[in-house]
């Protein structure tokens, strides 16, 4: 499915012209994709042109126009790639359509919209059916849709609105007992009130802050060979979700993950700057180079996420499409020039958090202790055998040692003989040995040996925070934070010298560093991000929460709102929303809250208009909801939540569930990197699982859970055959639909009848229909003793369970 056509006042374009270039030029040059910068979905898009040849068309000058030479194969390659060449009656359509246009007539057109302009609060747009009107934005939406002379999808049924919205909010579904209560309120403001009540839940922060987590590349490990971990990142993935939860101001936000260590009041700022050291990083053997390339990632990050350009583009010469040159890129790199990575002590302030830290100090303390002198008492019995064997065969000098002991288990066959013909190490010796260094917790015993390894389990207890700090001194001297230019990128080429300065091309009436009145800090740089007149963050922000709610952002390049990204679908729209967005105070719940009460997000989505699905095959007028898959971590949270085990302890080290096969005994430079955590540990949500860059959980992985090496703006979703199979046969949904099914006898007793009714209800938030439940219960029945099993295996894999429509 392709994005959907920009109106155009060109009715020669719109019936002539677009049909032929949307059959052959897509899906190259949609609005998405642009391969080579170019869309040719409007007039606009083909002024504005690629990144190759420029604009592709020259206003009454066909002989010249580059999207003609190229659909004639007068320059290489011939267009469209792939297919054959164009009938001579189409070249001749899009020939005399250019004969035609006058540089006048396509002026305003391709003046188009731009990221950098300032936020122009529109008019609210006229519309014929008010009654469908719920907020502003159905203004803006609905005038697009009765502009085509299309109709917009009626409201969703209110059972389904309400697992829209639990979904949506909460990232689970709704318990019986809250649909029951939701259902059965007839005031006329019910779902206001489901709204106001799931943006007040704790499962607020944990859902909409995996999506902040993705943007930011959250892990809990370096990344690269080692993946070392990194103990304490934990606390910054909390603060996200503590930060969303209380609806912290946006732009305070984004203040302190850029400087919150330069703000002095501000309790949140040592652990919010881990945004800054998030990338993947080799801690090990830093060089000066390594470094610059380290800072090189905090400015691209900080200018993707926050601003949605692509400033990393101009790190080796001028951007080729924005306005962003390579100077900008240094001047705003020189905020972070001082920076150096650090932990600092930082106690729990929740009492709660703090109780649990210590509790889980002790225990692994005690354990480890006890791992310790068992293993140490049969080691001791041991030993002398060894250097018996060594001096046997090394000569008198030679010495036994633990770690000898057992690398000699490990390597040698119990069966193979020394020079005085006794076993070296017996079978049961052998097996004795290793199950003590194994056997009580793989994640403490198995690294006993290691000088680190005891160290690993009790450091994600400490009270420390992984932070950033500015060096007094720098490798480049005390005092202003200079740098260079890197000619071509290179780091060995020197090229002008610079001081800190914001982007030239963005205007916020604050676009100059005095670098001579005090030392630029990044707060400065925070400062000049979230200026109300800086036109980008809110214009971001408002795209991104839009994405997550409707399935496709207004601008579908969320981190891309340059020449090169798409062109937004609705761009009065995305400017209203910005600039309320500054005036709710930076409220991102007041811009959900303002989103779910439209009528544009209460449609259905089935395909019940026609003409619109022929006009409008993508949904780019937002005519009806689009229907979206829930996440891999939401359908493993689900499974849970269907078996009653679903742990809702928040906060935390990360956790590690069970996984398949032998991964869990996989290790990185010999040490373990998977140690599987305490039952209830395994059954917190998804959010909480470690995040380790080099060993995914393959279940979400398969689901298309992202590897955040490089921030994900927007997850791809696929569907294929190893999905189905595994929400099928996976070790993880098998006992998942064993415990549901443990769950309904628990609940409801032995009558399958009941055990159906009840099934439908916590898994779908409904009852099911007369041939649904009369299917369900021949199924049971014919299978017999592993009928009810099979029964909720299938339910967990309807699409209905893991779509929401």
């Amino acid at each position: 499915m392709f994005p959907g056509v920009v109106v155009s006042a060109d009715a020669v374009f719109d019936s002539k012209v677009l049909p032929i270039l949307k059959e052959q030029c897509l899906p190259c040059h949609d609005e998405r994709l642009r391969s080579s910068g170019l869309s040719v979905m409007s007039i606009a898009d083909l002024m504005q042109g690629g990144a190759l040849r420029g604009p592709v068309i020259a206003p009454g000058k066909p002989e010249v126009s580059a999207l003609l030479k190229s659909l004639r194969g007068e320059t290489s390659p011939r267009m469209p790639m792939g297919k054959a060449p164009l009938p001579a009656d189409a070249i001749q359509a899009i020939e005399s359509w250019i004969s035609g246009l006058s540089p006048s007539s396509v002026g305003a057109k391709t003046q188009g919209w731009s990221a950098f302009g300032p936020i122009k609060r529109p008019e609210l747009p006229v519309v014929r059916n008010v009654g469908l009107v719920k907020n502003p934005i159905d203004h803006f939406v609905l005038s697009r849709v009765e502009a085509k002379g299309l109709r917009s999808a009626p409201e969703a049924p209110k059972a389904l609105l309400m697992r829209r919205l639990y979904f949506d909010l909460v990232g689970l579904p709704p318990t019986p007992e809250e649909a029951k209560e939701y259902l059965s309120n007839s005031s006329p403001n019910t779902y206001e009130e489901l709204v106001d009540k799931l943006l007040s839940d704790s499962r607020y922060g944990e859902r909409w802050g995996r999506h902040w987590l993705d943007v930011a590349r959250y892990a809990d490990t370096d990344g690269f060979e080692g993946d070392m971990e990194r103990p304490h990142m934990w606390r910054y993935r909390d603060y996200v979700v503590q930060s969303i939860n209380k609806d912290k101001p946006y732009d305070q936000f984004v203040r302190e993950q850029i400087a919150g260590d330069e703000m002095a009041s501000n309790p949140d700022g040592l652990v919010a700057v881990g945004f800054l050291r998030l990338a993947a990083w080799h801690p090990i053997g830093v060089t000066e180079e390594a470094r610059q390339a380290l800072l090189s990632e905090m400015t691209s990050a900080v200018s993707s996420v926050f601003l949605g350009l692509t400033v990393k583009c101009a790190q080796c010469h001028d951007h080729k499409y924005d306005p962003i040159s390579q100077k900008d890129f240094y001047r705003m790199q020189s905020f972070f020039m001082p920076i150096e990575l650090a932990d600092a002590k930082m106690e729990f302030r929740d009492a709660q958090l703090r109780r649990r830290m210590d509790d889980g100090q002790k225990e692994y303390a005690q354990r480890l202790k006890q791992a310790e002198a068992r293993f140490a008492a049969y080691e001791k019995q041991l030993l002398p055998k060894l250097d018996r064997i060594l001096k046997e065969e090394q000569g008198p000098n030679a010495q036994a040692s633990g770690k000898i002991l057992f690398d000699r288990i490990v390597r040698n066959d119990a069966g193979t003989l020394s020079p005085a013909a006794e076993p070296k190490f017996t079978l049961d010796e052998k097996q004795t040995f290793l199950n003590l260094y194994s056997e009580i917790d793989p994640g403490i015993v198995r690294t006993l040996r290691d000088a680190g390894g005891a160290k690993r389990q009790l450091a994600r207890y400490d009270p420390v925070v992984h932070t950033i700090r500015n060096a007094a001194v720098t490798s480049r001297g005390p005092g202003l934070p200079q740098n260079h230019i890197r000619l071509g990128g290179d780091y060995n080429r020197l090229g002008e010298l610079v001081t800190p300065g914001f982007l030239s091309s963005v205007r916020t009436g604050q676009d100059a560093v005095d670098v001579e009145e005090e030392i630029p800090g990044r707060v400065k740089l925070a400062d000049w991000i979230t200026n109300p007149n800086n036109p980008l963050p809110a214009r971001v922000m408002v795209n991104r929460i839009w994405l997550h709610l409707f399935g496709e952002g207004i601008i579908a390049t969320p981190s891309d709102f340059g020449k090169n990204g798409a062109r937004p679908s609705h761009p009065e729209l995305l400017d209203w929303l910005a600039s309320e967005f500054v005036a709710s105070k930076w409220s991102m719940k007041a811009m959900v809250r303002l989103m779910v009460t439209s009528s544009t997000y209460r449609q259905t989505s089935l395909f019940s208009t026609p003409d619109a699905e022929k006009a409008d095959p993508s949904n780019q007028l937002l005519w009806r909801t689009n229907r979206k898959r829930i996440e891999g971590e939401i359908i493993r949270d689900s499974f849970l939540a269907m078996t009653g085990r679903l742990n809702p302890e928040r906060e935390g080290p990360g956790v590690f569930p069970a996984l398949p096969g032998n991964l869990t005994a996989v290790t990185i430079k010999n040490k373990p990197i998977w140690e599987t955590s305490s039952e209830a540990d395994v059954h917190r949500r998804s959010l909480y699982i470690f995040q380790r860059r080099q060993m995914e959980v393959p279940f979400l992985s398969l689901m298309d859970a992202p590897v955040l090496n490089f921030s994900c703006d927007r997850r791809n979703v696929s569907t294929t055959a190893v999905q189905a199979l595994t929400l099928m046969n996976d070790d993880f949904s098998q006992r998942s639909a064993v415990d549901f099914a443990r769950r309904l006898r628990k609940d409801v007793g032995p009558d399958p009848k009941e055990q159906v009714e009840w099934a439908f209800q916590l898994a779908l938030a409904r009852r099911p229909s007369a041939d649904e439940a009369r299917t369900a219960l021949d199924f049971i029945r014919k299978l017999g003793a592993e009928g009810l099993d099979a029964f909720c295996r299938v339910l967990l894999n309807a699409n209905e369970f893991v779509y929401v429509n």
